[in-house]
């Protein structure tokens, strides 16, 4: 700032009140915390305002480097991310103090003194409080003051009466009551603290007020101690520039040489007075200099401002110099706008790796940024050439993007005290073997509907089932489909028969008042209106493109219903599709708000052959299930077409699965995991825009919301099912996938090669590949166009070269960019990321968190139409902080915090996910599920840094109550964490700790392994059955099962129960075996040091193999009964789970004593057997005759099984389907029982 007052002016102290509004700071000096604005042009605002006490008239105000202002908060809002540093410019040691007030909830005001500290008192904080509620309240401040150069929370020593410390992280101070005001007195240090940060606590409510969200953040003001100018040092080229401003202010006098020496003199006591006052050198240098000698070296400066200087040259001669000077070394540029400058700034940091700046080399960064166009300029690039480059062409003055992300305000969250009540979900234990209880029930095509299967029993008993039974076997004609929609709490039944070649459609229901159906005919899927002929219509009302006909009472002999019945002959050739809604005097009902479709075409309800006879069907397969899978398989050839084909067909599936309950919908999952994993085609020889893909995934994710309402019992199902798919959306979601590719490629003059084959690509099918691909992109340009990280990106995802040859639009090409492209692509592919993710990524954390918490996307060209996604409503208060935390922590390594963050998170999401009638529901689906990917992938990153067993137990805790929070039948998960709880207070207090934490540890892992088994029998025969008839390669089917439960929350809980079980049992001094597959086999001893050397090997005879180490993801080698190991591969690992579906003994041995024992069998006949309580494995050497005899006596099974595979698998059931793979033979009979 320039010095405004003369030298040797004196004026009383006045109070001076400076109001700040942040709309006049420049776009740049916001976006990089530098407020270079002289104080006269503040203005006025009326948001809060900054008292300055003890300031000197004329003396100026230093706002310094860091001064920011927050618009939003009733005051001006000092956050820890944009503290608000104030000094005030005296020259005296009276204490500096600063005043705030801020409006709080409830009405009350908060004002905030700050005083510096003198020769007679501390530096201080006064809280005072009237004006509300509140002033009558148990108020208490949590606070924690800030060390200078630090930004966490720390605990001062002096602390005011009634502190109470809290958890060893903040101090807790009541508020005192003196008159009609609350008020708390903080004192610190002033020479170790900078600031003090707080909330307010109703202690009686606990209820917490915050600014917006945020701590209340208070900056200490400095003392100012009495400076003698004279002892200041000014470096000599700010007094000959200072000198110079003087003379060219008095009129570019002639000066006598005596005069040039008074005045230069006079110019170096200017500065030293303005720097006593309080100015920094740095903001001396801004101001005299522009910035150019920021970066010189100290060393350099101290070195000039210790040699003497010779007295100036005249003021004539001074300028005359400087002209040439400036001629010689650079041409004039044109000056740089402020915005262009923020924009290189922000690149800079971009290209250096996003580092953590502090406020000055954010300035030295904007200095530099400015230094590196104005070379530019220099070179001959024009300024709107510069802004072309940086805004992509855009003649209006872009904002510059956002500075790098700022250190997290919060460190941890405190959790509530949540119950146990509400987490309890018993909803998995229904509908297991049969009907969901969704809203629309239906059944999959079948050749008659005689006798309904068990599963069935529920529906059949009520009249509506009943009736339709007896329509369907009194002869009247084959049942080509019958489906059951919902009307309120009442149904609506559809059945399609075909009489002697002829169509007939009946529809009953029963709803209790009159009923119209409101009907039409339709060419193919169109679902577009024409009105029946006449002959068709018979005696329906007739409009003009629908026909209106009316129930009469009675159906099958039962007078509650109501039905019509239409004779469709002839139509399904040139009509072959039928819209329709029902209506009940002025209430319209509809399919999930379209209308109801029927499909005319008799090729839709032709039963697929089977690959296997009825017969043939292992036990427990279900024939619903195969029902599915069969129809599945049948609608393949149609799916895939597209994406848009298979989500329309899955749509379909939909609506007749969830009638089957978890067998339908585990049969849809299935389709959908195979989808996911690339085993299907995406895309065929059809063309298709990204918008219609994106609705029809709209549609389908709709129907899975509707699922998730209605049927508590497949909401685990529901979710896994919307794993595997994107969020989808209506409109312009999807379209802005094709626009913005073009937008892209003109800004960016990159309209060939492989960015021209990746945008026919996208308009022709879209698909998540192409998130994948546009990451690969983003990190080529990161490595500064490394093409090997390129490729690695892809691949890493299962994006491989041949898969790019495949798509009907091929990418052949690798990207090829030049250095001028790298900043605008980056940007943009940037901002197309979260185009990609908002409609293929439905589970991805920040684009889910952006979806429910509402954003808008700007029109990027004229012909794109903006975006704007508002708030869901109904989500709790606590919910916006908690999801900044995890975004703000997303990336840490100690995870501990972040974990906590993300349950706290769930849990606080859980009662709007499960309220009734709550919109967007699907959004918030797809919130839990990406936390709890998220949590999971944080525990694998960094559960190594848990040590001891504390700590794993505490993580233990958080992972088993995230699980709670994901699965249906959770109860006696629930009591495992109530356990584990109980543990971890009483690991101090309690020595028998240990052996509580191993119970509770076992039943953990036994309710893991009921999970995994549970889902083994769901899927894997569903898996085996469907790969086979749409050609999945085998390898895909045979870990099907293995890589869905190693995908979820539950191997991240193994993995950790498996580190903590050996510090439990040393701690506990327990046995000697922990087993994970129990079986009594008999073989010969084989010791190897590592499995994987030998799961390619193929035994000849039964073997007992020892193994001295085992990681997990190896095969069981071909003829091996019992592995025996001391190594601990988690129970969800692939060798566990491979074990027990096979049959195999697998255990692990704690005791070196007792393995060598059984290493000293090498090459003897040996039985493993485990003992009574199945806690351990007893192995004992036998006669080698006994295991002849009985391999002798089971080569019957070998033909059997050979014969049973050579048939295929069967369908859903409730145990895996019996195979004969490497891993099984002939002398297992257990194996196929």
């Amino acid at each position: 700032m320039m010095g405004m007052a003369a030298a040797g002016m004196q004026a009383p102290l006045a109070a001076r009140v400076l109001d700040v509004r942040s709309e006049d700071l420049t776009s740049s000096s916001r976006k990089w915390g530098v407020v270079s604005g002289l104080a006269p042009s503040l203005r006025r605002t009326t948001t809060g305002r900054l008292n300055f006490a003890s300031s000197i008239a004329g003396t100026p105000l230093n706002l310094g480097d860091r001064a920011r202002v927050s618009p939003g908060c009733a005051g001006i809002r000092a956050s820890s991310r944009a503290p608000l540093s104030l000094r005030a410019a005296v020259a005296t040691d009276e204490p500096v103090t600063l005043s705030q007030t801020y409006s709080l909830e409830d009405g009350s005001k908060l004002e905030v003194f700050a005083m510096g500290s003198t020769d007679q008192s501390r530096a201080h904080v006064v809280l005072e409080l009237h004006g509300g509620p509140l002033v009558n309240a148990e108020l208490i401040a949590h606070w924690g003051a800030i060390r200078r150069g630090t930004s966490g929370w720390t605990l001062p020593g002096l602390q005011p009466d009634g502190t109470r410390p809290y958890k060893n992280r903040a101090l807790q101070s009541p508020f005192t009551k003196v008159g009609d005001r609350l008020k708390l007195k903080i004192e610190v240090v002033d020479a170790e603290y900078s600031a003090v940060e707080f909330t307010l606590k109703d202690d009686a409510t606990n209820a917490w007020f915050k600014c917006h969200g945020t701590n209340f953040h208070v900056d200490i003001p400095k003392s100012r101690a009495r400076v003698d100018p004279a002892t200041i040092v000014i470096p000599e080229e700010l007094v000959r520039v200072q000198a110079f401003l003087r003379w060219e202010r008095n009129g570019k006098q002639h000066y006598s040489q005596e005069k040039e020496k008074e005045e230069y003199e006079l110019a170096r006591l200017d500065l030293q007075k303005e720097v006593a006052g309080g100015a920094t050198m740095q903001a001396l240098e801004e101001r005299l200099l522009g910035g150019g000698s920021i970066f010189r070296r100290s060393d350099d400066r101290q070195q000039q401002q210790q040699q003497q200087q010779p007295p100036p040259p005249p003021p004539q001669r001074q300028q005359q110099q400087q002209q040439q000077q400036q001629q010689q070394q650079q041409p004039p540029v044109e000056p740089i706008p402020n915005d262009l400058i923020a924009i290189q700034a922000y690149v800079r940091w971009e290209r250096a790796g996003k580092p953590q700046y502090d406020e000055q080399k954010q300035q030295e960064e904007f200095v530099e940024a400015k230094r590196e166009l104005e070379e530019e300029v220099r070179r001959g690039t024009s300024v709107l050439d510069i802004r072309k480059r940086l805004t992509g062409g855009s003649e209006a003055t872009a904002p510059p993007p956002p500075p790098p992300r700022p250190q997290p305000s919060v460190w941890k969250i405190e959790r509530k005290q949540w119950g146990y009540d509400d987490l309890i979900s018993k909803a998995g234990r229904k509908g297991r073997k049969g009907h969901g209880d969704g809203a629309a029930v239906a059944e999959a095509p079948a050749a008659a509907a005689a006798a309904p299967a068990a599963a069935d029993a529920a529906a059949a008993a009520d009249s509506l089932e009943l009736a339709a039974q007896i329509i369907a076997g009194a002869g009247l004609g084959e049942v080509l489909l019958k489906k059951y929609y919902r009307l309120n709490e009442k149904k609506l039944l559809v059945m399609l028969m075909e009489c002697d070649g002829e169509l007939k459609l009946r529809v009953a229901s029963d709803y209790p008042e009159p009923l119209v159906l409101h009907w039409g005919l339709s060419k193919g899927r169109s679902r577009s209106w024409q009105t029946p002929p006449p002959g068709i219509a018979g005696s329906s009302t007739r409009f003009e493109r629908a026909c209106e006909t009316e129930f009469t009472q009675g159906f099958a002999g039962e007078p509650s219903l109501q039905s019509l019945q239409l004779d469709l002959a002839g139509v399904e050739q040139e009509l072959p599709g039928m819209p329709f809604v029902v209506r009940a005097g002025e209430c319209w009902f509809k399919d999930y708000g379209r209308d109801f479709f029927l499909s005319l075409n008799r090729i839709d309800y032709q039963q697929p052959k089977r690959n296997v006879r009825e017969e043939e069907l292992p036990k427990g397969a279900a024939r619903h299930g195969s029902e599915i899978l069969d129809w599945i398989a049948v609608l393949e050839r149609r799916a895939m077409k597209s994406l848009m084909h298979r989500f329309n067909l899955g749509t379909q599936v939909l609506d007749k699965a969830k009638s089957q309950g978890d067998l339908g919908l585990a049969a849809v999952f299935v389709w959908f995991r195979y989808m996911a994993s690339r085993q299907l085609v995406w895309n065929k020889n059809y063309n298709v825009k990204p918008r219609e893909i994106s609705v029809a995934q709209d549609r389908f994710t709709t129907v899975l919301e509707e699922i998730f309402r209605s049927s508590p019992s497949l909401r685990e199902l529901t979710r896994m099912i919307m794993m595997t798919v994107g969020r989808g959306g209506q409109g312009d979601v999807g379209q802005r996938i094709r626009d913005e590719i073009l937008v892209i490629q003109s800004k960016n003059q990159c309209k060939g090669g492989m960015m021209e084959e990746w945008h026919q690509k996208l308009h022709n099918n879209t698909s998540p590949d192409d998130v994948v691909i546009c990451q690969a992109l983003i990190d080529y340009l990161n490595s500064d166009f490394n093409i090997d990280v390129y490729w690695r990106t892809l691949n890493s995802n299962g994006v491989t070269h041949e898969r790019l040859l495949s798509y009907d639009r091929p990418i052949c090409s690798e990207p090829r960019f030049v250095a001028s492209q790298k900043e605008g692509l980056l940007r943009d592919l940037g901002h197309y990321m979260k185009s990609l993710k908002a409609v293929h990524s439905g589970a991805d954390l920040e684009s889910a968190i952006a979806t429910c918490m509402g954003y808008k996307q700007g029109a990027r060209a004229d012909f794109m139409k903006s975006i704007e996604i508002h708030p869901i409503n109904g989500l709790s208060g606590n919910l916006p902080n908690l999801l900044q935390f995890v975004l703000e922590h997303v990336e840490d390594r100690q995870v501990v915090n972040l974990v906590e963050g993300l349950v706290e998170a769930r849990r606080e999401l859980r009662p709007t996910l499960l309220r009734h009638g709550q919109e967007r529901l699907k959004d918030l689906v797809f919130l839990d599920l990406a936390l709890d990917s998220t949590a999971r992938t944080a525990i694998e990153r960094g559960m190594g840094d848990a040590k001891n067993a504390g700590e794993i137990m505490y993580l233990v805790t958080l992972l088993v109550e995230n699980l709670c929070l994901s699965i249906d039948d959770n109860e006696e998960l629930v009591f495992c964490l109530k356990e584990w709880r109980h543990v971890l207070d009483s690991m101090n207090q309690d020595n028998q700790w240990a052996l509580r934490a191993k119970a509770v540890l076992d039943r953990t892992r036994l309710i893991l392994q009921g999970k995994a088994e549970q889902q083994l029998a769901l899927f894997q025969p569903a898996a085996v059955y469907l790969g086979a008839r749409v050609g999945v390669e085998q390898w895909a089917v045979d870990i099907f099962t293995e890589e869905v439960i190693r995908a979820g929350s539950a191997a991240a809980l193994s993995q950790l129960l498996n580190r903590l079980d050996p510090q439990i049992r040393q701690a506990a001094d327990l046995g000697s075996w922990q087993v994970i597959s129990p079986a009594d086999v008999r073989g010969w001893v084989e010791v190897v040091d590592e499995l994987a050397e030998v799961q390619e090997r193929t035994y000849e005879r039964p073997t007992v193999l020892v193994a001295r180490r085992v990681k997990g993801e190896e095969e069981i080698p071909a003829g091996v009964v019992a592995l025996l190991t001391p190594d601990m591969p988690d129970v969800l690992s692939h060798v566990s789970v491979r074990a027990r579906n096979c049959k195999v003994c697998f255990a692990t041995c704690f005791d070196p004593q007792l393995l060598d024992s059984i290493r000293a069998l090498q090459g003897k006949s040996t039985r493993c057997a485990p003992n009574t309580s199945g806690s351990e494995v007893v192995v004992s050497e036998i006669d080698p005759s006994s295991c002849l005899e009985e391999m002798e006596q089971q080569q019957t099974w070998q033909g059997r099984l050979l014969v049973f595979t050579s048939r295929g698998s069967s369908s859903l059931g409730d145990t895996p389907s019996p195979r004969v793979n490497s891993h099984q033979n002939w002398w297992e009979p257990s194996r196929a029982t």
